[in-house]
């Protein structure tokens, strides 16, 4: 059971485990899957998207220059709905459950959960909380399916367990999974005109204006921080737009370590130099940061 108030801050790299592409993987499978020959493109299509505006964004996008799609639509906020809906056509089809379930020695979630274990009824005791800057919902998928069948409960039972373990999707998610209300979508990887509008229309863009409900979103994000006796970020890429947002710089000195996997010197005295000295940069991937820098007791 965790019994120190841990906040755990995902990024990109921590999804990754699961299929989900990151970085450059993204970008390169916008301009690969938005050929007019492509299941997806296909889909876009019958979304209500005309196959020359996919195609100009396709194109615009990759001779811009910009390596993410974040990037890009900062300054092309014209293209910001096409980039949404190209976000999730892509996402959602990298929903497979099988992926989360995996018997893998690596399988960081697997972990987290088997030692969060307890009682069903003594679950929500873990003091946990989960601030993710991701769009998939492996998190809460996994508890929930894992919940279900570790102790064979009712979806409102186990609704009601996880609801006691924040987790907050800063930039929006690819929508509801069915027992967390309506609008909804099943976690699976179905692209069709209702599940392109529901994940569509929950994800956030970084650079847009966040009295979009975000706001609210950090300041509860900022308030769990603040309270928390560790925080490990997994996987995360360390932008400096979402580092001031959460206040990261201001948080007590030796709570906050996190993964630095894919970066160079430069930029780990950067991010360093942002944070004040605050962080201490781990080696390892996820897996090894929640086995073995998390303190359980």
């Amino acid at each position: 059971m965790l019994n120190k108030r841990t906040v755990l801050i995902l990024g990109a790299g921590a999804s990754e485990p699961f299929g989900f592409p990151i970085g450059i993987d993204l970008s390169n499978a916008v301009y690969t899957l938005l050929q007019p020959n492509t299941q997806q493109f296909q889909s876009l299509t019958r979304f209500g998207i005309p196959a020359e505006q996919l195609l100009n964004f396709r194109d615009t996008f990759y001779y811009s220059g910009k390596n993410s799609l974040d990037a890009f639509l900062e300054h092309r906020t014209d293209l910001i709905p096409i980039g949404k809906a190209v976000t999730a056509e892509i996402l959602i089809g990298k929903e497979h459950s099988w992926q989360l379930f995996r018997f893998d020695n690596r399988n960081w979630l697997r972990y987290l959960y088997n030692n969060m274990n307890t009682s069903f009824d003594e679950f929500g005791a873990n003091k946990l909380s989960i601030v993710t800057f991701n769009y998939d919902r492996t998190v809460e998928h996994f508890l929930f399916t894992s919940l279900k069948n570790s102790y064979d409960k009712s979806d409102d039972e186990c609704a009601k367990a996880i609801s006691a373990i924040p987790i907050i999707h800063l930039h929006g998610s690819l929508g509801r999974l069915p027992w967390q209300g309506n609008p909804s979508r099943s976690y699976e990887p179905i692209t069709n005109e209702s599940a392109l509008t529901v994940a569509a229309s929950s994800i956030k863009i970084i650079h847009e204006d966040i009295s979009d409900g975000r706001d609210r979103d950090f300041e509860r994000a900022k308030e769990l921080l603040a309270k928390a006796e560790q925080v490990r970020c997994l996987g995360f890429g360390y932008n400096s737009i979402n580092m001031e947002r959460l206040g990261l710089a201001s948080l007590s000195t030796g709570l906050l370590q996190g993964t630095k996997l894919g970066m160079g010197t430069r930029e780990l005295q950067s991010v360093g130099g942002l944070l004040n000295g605050k962080i201490v940069f781990l080696e390892g991937d996820c897996f090894e940061v929640v086995s073995q820098r998390l303190i359980w007791g």
